[in-house]
């Protein structure tokens, strides 16, 4: 049967699916692979900057993924991979819903033999993206953002935690000196509450005073909107550079390849 006639009839022979929670994370994932390899952060993994990546971005909303999931599952005519942070709050706890679900439906008889799903063990998508992107793209923004992430950056660079801080959100007084694990962790670094107990906001929507600040949640939009590989550093490896490499050897073993390779 001619090539040209296999390419046609079989979806197998289609781009490999990338099942992400949206758009943007899913070009987040790639512009970071393709950027990883080509700073050569890694060095054992710098020579897939030469192999091209294929791919249709399928977004399934944080709550629907796992059930896009399924739904490739069952139909059994592409390859591909699903992807989701881990939304870990703090070491030891548990991965949050969306992962949750889709490691179930992943694990769930039948195995898909086309399908892999992965769960990034970093707390959002924007823990992932390299400091000095970030750095670049808050001063880009102005002077508060900037500022913002300065004192995040000088808390955390050095921490092996960086990949908890919720960067979008912030941690607000009133969530230290609480019982709950979360907060007994981020009271451990960040301190018991400075306000005396009148002064105690009643709901966390009430507390303006931020330990760790929060920014912009544009982060992510503007990343992927930049024509630029990410800048990356050394740096910027510390403490994510597993996580890098997890998800760097998966693209590029999933998603490796040009048209013609894959008819071929």
């Amino acid at each position: 049967m001619p090539a040209k006639s296999v390419e046609q009839h079989s979806s197998l022979l289609s781009a490999p699916i990338l099942m992400v929670e949206n758009l943007n994370d899913g070009l987040c994932y790639v512009k970071l692979a393709q950027s990883i390899a080509n700073a050569k952060v890694l060095p054992d993994l710098a020579w897939l900057k030469a192999v091209p990546l294929r791919y249709d971005i399928a977004p399934g909303g944080g709550h629907t993924l796992s059930g896009l999931f399924a739904y490739h599952k069952a139909r059994s005519d592409r390859l591909g991979a699903a992807i989701a942070d881990s939304d870990c709050r703090y070491p030891g706890s548990a991965h949050g819903g969306t992962a949750l679900a889709l490691v179930k439906e992943a694990e769930a008889k039948p195995v898909s033999p086309l399908l892999e799903a992965h769960v990034l063990d970093v707390r959002t998508i924007e823990n992932c993206i390299p400091r000095a992107e970030i750095r670049s793209i808050a001063k880009e923004m102005d002077p508060v953002q900037a500022q913002r992430f300065e004192q995040i950056e000088k808390q955390f660079s050095t921490s092996s935690h960086w990949k908890f801080v919720p960067i979008k959100s912030g941690v607000r007084c009133f969530e230290l000196s609480q019982n709950s694990a979360e907060s007994i962790f981020w009271t451990e670094i960040c301190g018991k509450r400075t306000c005396t107990s009148g002064a105690q906001c009643a709901k966390k929507r009430d507390c303006s005073s931020y330990v760790v600040p929060p920014l912009s949640d544009q982060i992510l939009a503007r990343a992927v909107r930049r024509s630029d590989f990410f800048s990356v550093t050394e740096r910027c490896a510390d403490n994510v550079a597993d996580t890098w490499r997890r998800l760097v050897i998966l693209l590029y073993s999933v998603f490796c390849g040009s048209e013609r390779i894959t008819v071929l």
